[in-house]
């Protein structure tokens, strides 16, 4: 993938052959109703783009503001990429991103620092491998406790119907109280 990220449809039938572009276009595809219907209308004319710096930040984030403002962040680079269709590759977005959260332009340049790339994607490897990962998006989610090292999360991959999700949250919310 270049600098500039890759073409949204060019990259979906690299991917998944000619069939992608007529999902991609398609106003009845799943992905599109399950967005609208909890109000996310997404932009297809979006570049994919290496994320490796937004990761960085939103791992600074989680470190030394909490899950909070980490949500808060990542619901700002969501509605940046997948809405706006705003490179979320580049610096200067993610300063605008982490200013609208109330994160100073200083700790996004101690991000890039302090967290190495090279943990990220050790860490997006080891999540890969354990959980199988195999496209996204992807979640995770915690109990009530999530500093305890045995606390697994309940994780799938992919855009489900909202019943689906709903039942998943219910079972986290059950382990977590055992």
């Amino acid at each position: 993938m270049s600098l500039e990220g890759q073409d949204m449809e060019e990259h979906l039938v690299q991917k998944y052959g000619p069939s992608a572009r007529q999902m991609l276009h398609d106003p009845k595809s799943r992905l599109k109703l399950m967005g609208e219907a909890v109000g996310i209308h997404f932009n297809n004319k979006r570049r994919m783009v290496n994320t490796i710096q937004a990761h960085q930040l939103m791992e600074f984030v989680k470190e030394n503001y909490g899950n909070d403002k980490a949500n808060a962040l990542m619901e700002q680079l969501y509605e940046r990429y997948f809405v706006q269709a705003q490179d979320i590759s580049k610096l200067e977005t993610l300063v605008q991103v982490a200013n609208d959260v109330s994160i100073s332009e200083d700790d996004v340049q101690r991000a890039m620092v302090e967290v190495p790339s090279t943990l990220i994607l050790q860490k997006d490897r080891h999540v890969k491998q354990n959980l199988g990962v195999s496209g996204v998006p992807f979640f995770m989610i915690y109990g009530a406790d999530e500093d305890e090292d045995d606390d697994e999360p309940t994780a799938f991959s992919g855009a489900y119907p909202i019943s689906f999700i709903a039942d998943l949250l219910q079972k986290a919310s059950k382990a977590s109280t055992k």
